[in-house]
């Protein structure tokens, strides 16, 4: 299988140190090679469900990418090995007593830009869409609804390239209108960054898109609130960096890495954070950590970024917060 090969690969090379990347990412490799080990003995609570998987392996398959260097390409046979590594995780992972429950509820991409973040997002929100149960609800959350949208505009984008999937959807010309699903009647829609507004909903899955941006956790908690009746609640967080105080990031993150070194314990947890480490601010090293996607074009730019902010001072915040994260 495509997307199991990639996302294991992945793992292989991370942990072997193939893979220039954090260390963070390093223990997620290694949990991920450890537990499909251990999911065999009988007080581990999770296995890997191949067949599950296979599903959105095959779905993948009549998926397209509709912007960038792959633009027109399957999606499957595109997919970079980080991008295979999370998806594989989010729909392979299952309780062992209840194989329609993912293991993984809390999922965290903290990420370079320009590092295809929100077309990654876009695709497992359209398979969630057609494979949970019905009438369920999806959302995206940002700062403003605009902003929101831009997971929508991506999804929007992937399902005109992807006519053998389309048929089985349907959407407004409205930037913030829903995209509904007619096999299950779910839809997913844009959300505005007003707590108030987000009480009466009851979300399967949510991502809080540029999580970094926010500097009260207010109507992210309002959305998980909304989700205490859903039998698979989803949580994401997908960001880049922002040079701002107070972003509920920061505490976010002091978290996910106590979890990831053992200094607490949260099996539900998945996360791939994606920065340069500071000692290689300014080198490839670096570059390589915070940007996994693996497109030399793409380093082409940060190297000529990287060179104007050694010697421009009002370049440097932007570089080191946007391009290496």
């Amino acid at each position: 299988m495509i997307l199991f090969d990639k996302a294991l690969e992945y793992a292989q090379d991370v942990v072997g140190g193939k893979e220039i990347t954090t260390e963070e990412v390093k223990i997620q490799c290694k949990t991920f090679l450890d537990d499909l080990e251990n999911q065999n003995n009988e007080e581990f609570d999770f296995y890997f469900d191949m067949s599950k998987l296979k599903i959105i392996n095959n779905l993948l398959m009549l998926l397209n990418f509709a912007t960038g260097f792959v633009a027109g390409k399957p999606i499957l046979e595109n997919l970079v090995g980080f991008q295979c590594f999370l998806i594989a995780n989010v729909f392979g992972w299952r309780y062992k007593n209840n194989n329609k429950k993912f293991r993984y509820n809390d999922i965290t991409l903290f990420i370079a830009r320009k590092n295809a973040k929100t077309a990654i997002v876009g695709v497992i929100f359209i398979l969630l869409m057609l494979t949970e149960q019905n009438y369920s609800e999806f959302y995206s959350i940002c700062l403003t609804r605009e902003l929101a949208a831009e997971i929508r505009k991506a999804m929007v984008q992937i399902l005109e390239a992807s006519p053998k999937v389309a048929k089985y959807f349907k959407w407004s010309k409205r930037e913030v209108g829903k995209i509904e699903c007619k096999l299950t009647k779910s839809f997913f829609q844009p959300r505005t960054a007003e707590s108030g507004k987000n009480n009466s909903i009851r979300p399967s899955a949510f991502v809080s898109d540029e999580h970094a941006n926010f500097k009260d956790n207010s109507n992210f908690t309002a959305m998980k609130s909304g989700q205490r009746n859903v039998i698979n609640p989803l949580v994401f967080r997908t960001t880049t960096a922002y040079a701002i105080d107070g972003s509920i990031m920061k505490s976010d993150l002091e978290y996910i890495r106590k979890i990831l070194k053992g200094d607490g314990v949260n099996q539900r947890m998945f996360a791939l954070l994606y920065y340069s480490e500071e000692e290689h601010l300014w080198d490839d090293v670096g570059m390589y950590q915070a940007n996994p996607l693996r497109i030399e074009e793409n380093y082409q730019i940060i190297r000529e970024d990287r060179d104007k902010a050694s010697v421009k001072e009002d370049e440097k915040t932007e570089y080191l917060t946007k391009s290496m994260n």
